[in-house]
């Protein structure tokens, strides 16, 4: 037996005229808001407000740019300022048996309660040692006088 496949899946359907359903929301949304500005700005703020929010409503509604929809680059690119995009990582590989890490490993895995544990370090408390050092020898190679800066080194 021979089954039709439906191809162009990825294509909406034209529900107005022309429009998708997205396309027709996207331009009445634009068109409710300037119509209601109208009645309540002066004429020279309603047409500046009418540009910017038609631009909007068009851009919305037709703009795509590699294949991704308006809407979609500009969640995107939200998304991309909101979130940090700085990994840092070390050279150093932390000891074993050091840190907070392979102390929570013991607690939860030994069955006898541990002993003075003395190896226990805080590692993060060793990188402002080494922070302060660098800016201490920057101080001295750039005969820099108290100043209120923050000197980074990550």
């Amino acid at each position: 037996m021979h089954y039709q496949v439906p191809q162009f899946i990825d294509i909406e359907s034209k529900i107005v005229g022309p429009l998708t359903i997205k396309q027709f929301l996207y331009l009445a949304a634009g068109f409710l808001i300037v119509f209601g500005a109208f009645f309540i700005l002066k004429f020279f703020v309603w047409l500046v407000l009418t540009l910017i929010i038609g631009g909007l409503a068009i851009a919305f509604s037709f703009v795509k740019y590699n294949g991704r929809s308006f809407a979609t680059l500009i969640v995107s690119l939200f998304k991309y300022f909101w979130k940090p995009r700085r990994y840092l990582s070390s050279k150093t590989a932390s000891l074993p048996g050091r840190g907070l890490d392979n102390l929570n490993l013991k607690l939860n895995t030994s069955g006898q309660a541990l002993k003075r544990e003395r190896l226990f370090r805080l590692p993060f408390l060793e990188q402002f040692k080494t922070i302060k050092e660098k800016y201490e020898v920057f101080r001295k190679a750039t005969g820099e006088q108290e100043v209120a800066r923050r000197v980074d080194y990550r």
